[in-house]
């Protein structure tokens, strides 16, 4: 099901989006597509140490203006985005998982007390 629903342009899109992320000096310990039951829920997961730096709120705006101000566009937007800290019980779930795991898909997963029909995962260190 994971492969047909996310479809490789959504892969693409958020490998920019970590790309572009990247070149901006955000660090990220894990990232990943998860797709709940209902169709068209998609969301990118990034599980980012900043958020213990400089908090929730402005982890978002850090990355808004980052989106906002590229020239490359992605079509992934902020609303497409859960950021997650790798402090928490479910970030560290998925690093303890997955660490040095890359380009995968998974199905039926559950990571801690979530359940994830579906995903994609890029990294996670």
């Amino acid at each position: 099901m994971v492969k047909t629903a996310l479809v490789e342009l959504e892969i693409n899109e958020g490998r920019k989006l970590l790309e572009l992320f990247g070149a901006h000096a955000v660090p990220f310990e894990a990232a990943f597509w998860r797709i709940s039951e209902d169709p068209g829920s998609s969301r990118l997961v990034l599980v980012t140490s900043l958020i213990d730096e400089i908090g929730e709120r402005k982890t978002l705006r850090r990355l808004l203006d980052i989106l906002t101000e590229s020239p490359d566009r992605t079509k992934v937007e902020l609303e497409d985005l859960t950021i997650v800290s790798p402090k928490s019980r479910f970030g560290k779930a998925i690093r303890r998982k997955f660490r040095s795991l890359h380009d995968q898909y998974f199905e039926g997963l559950r990571i801690g007390d979530e359940r994830i029909a579906d995903a994609y995962l890029y990294f996670a260190r």
